[in-house]
């Protein structure tokens, strides 16, 4: 089925973009044994690609693999998003970007020096609106579209 589902940033935004920041908020409380350890990435959100078939999604599209490690690239320059994110194919090639509902966060994260990972964790496959993932971030997908997990570490606290 190749229907196309979107909905407006508003629609999808409230709930998803402040779950979002409470994921990438910063801990208040960390313990000193817990600053020693070597740190664990952590789930932020999932995510289908925003722009994507505008960019080089469609090229690649049957042959993304689940497991597949992306490249998001930070474009602070973009001149419509400061916090614009890129995500990219191992090869180079730009698929599209991380929705901007979501990417603010992950854009400051990643300004501290944070370290964001993106792979690919499933293919979409929907068959009504009511099936789409509650916990997915996304502007517009069509069923077999990558559904992309972000993880990050986050930059270590200076110590006492």
């Amino acid at each position: 089925m190749s229907e196309r589902f979107e909905v407006t940033r508003r629609a999808v935004g409230l709930g998803l973009l402040a779950a979002a920041f409470a994921a990438v908020a910063p801990r208040v409380a960390v313990a000193a044994a817990t600053r020693a350890a070597p740190a664990a990435p952590e789930a932020l959100f999932d995510f289908a690609i925003a722009g994507g078939w505008y960019h080089g999604l469609p090229r690649v599209w049957r042959t993304l693999e689940v497991g597949e490690e992306l490249i998001l690239r930070p474009e602070f320059d973009n001149e419509w998003d400061a916090d614009a994110l890129e995500v990219l194919r191992a090869d180079g090639l730009k698929l599209g970007y991380v929705p901007r509902i979501a990417n603010a966060p992950v854009a400051a994260l990643i300004r501290q020096g944070g370290r964001v990972t993106a792979r690919i964790v499933a293919k979409l496959d929907v068959k009504s609106e009511g099936e789409i993932p509650p916990d997915l971030v996304f502007t517009g997908f069509m069923n077999g579209d990558p559904r992309i997990r972000l993880e990050a570490v986050r930059p270590r606290e200076a110590g006492p």
